[in-house]
């Protein structure tokens, strides 16, 4: 018969052949007792930062049955504890993780950083470990502890057991707000609107550089205000809406009614199984870089050869930031001659036209959706003053970036 730790020994081993996932051990108290991992002293210090710690020690006293928990903590890393009971109390408490379920979470770690108000040293820490975090399929990772919670007790249950919490969760379902101004449209819907419109607009286009609109409208709105008994209701409401808006938006990106609509129904029963607010959010985010990444890859697939794909990606993924040809080139690992002329052939364009081309389609999007000025926004785009800004989105649209607003902007 094999023992307990040769049980939890051979799981670790066996999760390790797909992803490299740290099994973290710790005592009742949740102090460290020993990892399979070499970023324990990493991730800890994280836990701790997102009080994840504390929730899971709350969870522990006040549970009977004590199934496995998937935690969401406040840097968006997803980790799952598994508990060892002996003689009915908890002993032990199993963590595997952490884990991220989508690039969005990754994408957003740093500005995460920046509200814990993190040291130096141990951002750079964490900045480079969190490379080798891996990012898993939100099923399988489910999967893992079911296996985990049954090498812990020889008891089978199913995903349905599982139990969500998060730090923040508290907070983020209060339930308490002034119901007057929950259902008048001008107190509770503003600036609402315009970032729906943005980030249905990044699923149209099939657009990779969708992860600040999707941060941003998290902060606007609680979702469709609707009279329901509790919070997690409302929010499965909203996020029943939202889904049924980015189904529409990704038949105009040119997805298939058919296959929108049968993504969209497998969202909606995930979401209507959930058991908690952070399992809804883990929900939406895989819902949304779903269907912008379908969208995407059908766009491109359609048009272009994969180095020309591999172009607009980047140029995508980097709008907002400072780059040339020349790094272009660089990533793609060609020559900046060679790249220019290829995309010249296959485009009947230069690529200089075309990053000037997405850069005020960005500024177009900024314009109509966000209160940046005319000159931030070119800052933003690094366009080298307000005027060379003015003068190339005249080129492109016969309008001045004002003139642009003016006739679209909405609040």
């Amino acid at each position: 018969m094999d023992t307990l730790e040769q049980k939890i020994n051979f799981f670790a081993e066996l999760i390790s052949c797909n992803y490299a996932i740290e099994l973290t051990t710790y005592d009742q108290d949740m102090n460290f007792i020993q990892s399979n991992g070499e970023n324990s002293h990493v991730f800890d210090k994280m836990l701790e930062y997102s009080d994840a710690k504390q929730s899971i020690l709350e969870y522990s006293a006040a549970s009977g049955q004590h199934y496995p928990v998937v935690l969401s903590d406040s840097f968006d890393l997803i980790w799952i504890a598994c508990f060892e009971k002996k003689d009915g109390a908890v002993k032990r408490i199993h963590l595997l993780g952490p884990a991220y379920i989508s690039e969005y979470a990754i994408n957003s770690l740093q500005s995460k950083l920046d509200y814990h108000n993190i040291s130096l040293s141990l951002r750079k820490m964490i900045l480079n470990k969190i490379t080798q975090v891996p990012i898993i399929i939100r099923g399988l990772y489910f999967q893992y502890a079911i296996m985990l919670h049954y090498c812990l007790t020889e008891a089978k249950i199913s995903a349905a057991d599982l139990q969500y919490v998060s730090p923040d969760e508290k907070e983020s379902i209060n339930p308490d707000f002034d119901e007057a101004d929950a259902f008048d449209p001008d107190k509770s819907h503003t600036g609402v609107w315009a970032a729906e419109q943005r980030m249905l607009s990044m699923i149209e286009e099939g657009n990779l550089n969708y992860h600040e609109a999707l941060s941003s409208v998290a902060t606007l709105s609680r979702g469709v205000k609707i009279r329901t008994t509790t919070p997690l209701a409302q929010a499965k409401a909203s996020v029943i809406t939202f889904t049924a808006l980015c189904s529409r938006a990704a038949i105009k990106g040119g997805l298939l009614s058919g296959m929108a609509y049968t993504i969209g129904d497998y969202y909606v029963q995930s979401i209507e199984n959930a058991k908690s607010v952070s399992e809804l959010g883990i929900i939406s985010h895989e819902m949304y870089e779903d269907f912008v990444l379908r969208v995407h890859n059908l766009k491109q697939a359609a048009l272009h050869s994969a180095t020309v794909q591999n172009i607009h990606d980047y140029v995508q993924m980097h709008i907002e930031d400072r780059f040339s040809l020349g790094d272009i080139a660089q990533q793609l690992g060609y020559t900046e001659y060679y790249l220019s002329k290829k995309y010249k052939k296959e485009t009947g364009s230069t690529l200089n036209d075309y990053i000037q081309q997405k850069k005020i389609d960005h500024a177009k999007l900024l314009l109509r959706t966000t209160k940046y000025s005319v000159q931030e926004i070119g800052d933003r785009l690094h366009f080298s003053s307000r005027s060379h800004f003015s003068a190339v989105f005249q080129k492109w649209t016969n309008q001045t970036p004002k003139e642009y607003r003016v006739e679209n902007y909405r609040n």
